[in-house]
């Protein structure tokens, strides 16, 4: 059985690459340099996927998943 922590939440889409606005709550300030993968989960649904990139605008995470490349992916 695989354990999960949840760690931030997306907010919304950004720019035209399928990028995705999020927010980390962890005490470790390092913690998105660290993260490979992530499940994501919405309305009882997961979806594990695989951190291309990570990217700061204005203080927050910028998300890049690999495969999300426009904003109805993002979307």
């Amino acid at each position: 059985m695989e354990q999960w922590v949840a760690i931030g939440r997306l907010w919304r889409s950004r720019g035209n690459r399928g990028e995705l606005l999020g927010e980390l709550d962890s005490s470790d300030p390092s913690r998105e340099e660290k993260l490979k993968e992530v499940a994501l989960e919405l309305n009882g649904l997961r979806r594990v996927m695989r951190v291309q990139e990570i990217w700061r605008h204005d203080g927050r995470p910028v998300f890049k998943f690999e495969g999300v490349d426009s904003i109805s992916d993002a979307e």
